[in-house]
């Protein structure tokens, strides 16, 4: 079944399903204080594997943490248990040396990758806790 075309058995129209909205980093990177850039390369020098230029970062059973370089953003991949693997992710970039508030500058975001995760999280945003910004369709998403 693809990805934003699921129908109601009983009513024949599309089911709720939260879209996968990017909200895009309010400072560009070369405008990032330099203890979030010096984090930021703290961070890149974890990866685990290289995909082209897609760097895996951190991998569990829930999630993911990848740096893609363009558009320079952490992006964590929610598998499954949603809520618990957002707090558990920015709890990861906690435990690497980020404040909460860092989160928001690197910039960290989270997008569901599952169907069913997105069908029971109508309300889920991109953004890390505490965090604000205008909201950008993610290009990636087919509709």
């Amino acid at each position: 079944m693809a990805i934003g075309i699921l129908f109601s058995l009983k009513t024949g129209k599309k089911a709720p399903i939260a879209s996968n909205k990017i909200v895009p980093p309010q400072v560009a990177p070369e405008n990032l204080p330099k203890e979030i850039k010096n984090l930021k390369s703290k961070l890149i020098a974890l990866t685990i594997r290289n995909n082209n230029g897609d760097l895996l970062i951190y991998q569990s059973q829930n999630f993911y943490i990848e740096y893609i370089s363009s558009p320079q953003v952490f992006f964590v991949k929610i598998l499954k248990d949603v809520n618990k693997s957002k707090l558990d992710a920015q709890n990861w970039f906690i435990g690497q040396g980020a404040k909460q508030e860092d989160l928001c500058t690197l910039p960290v975001r989270f997008f569901l990758a599952t169907t069913q995760a997105r069908k029971e999280n109508l309300n889920f945003s991109s953004l890390p806790d505490g965090c604000s910004g205008q909201i950008l369709t993610n290009p990636a998403v087919k509709k």
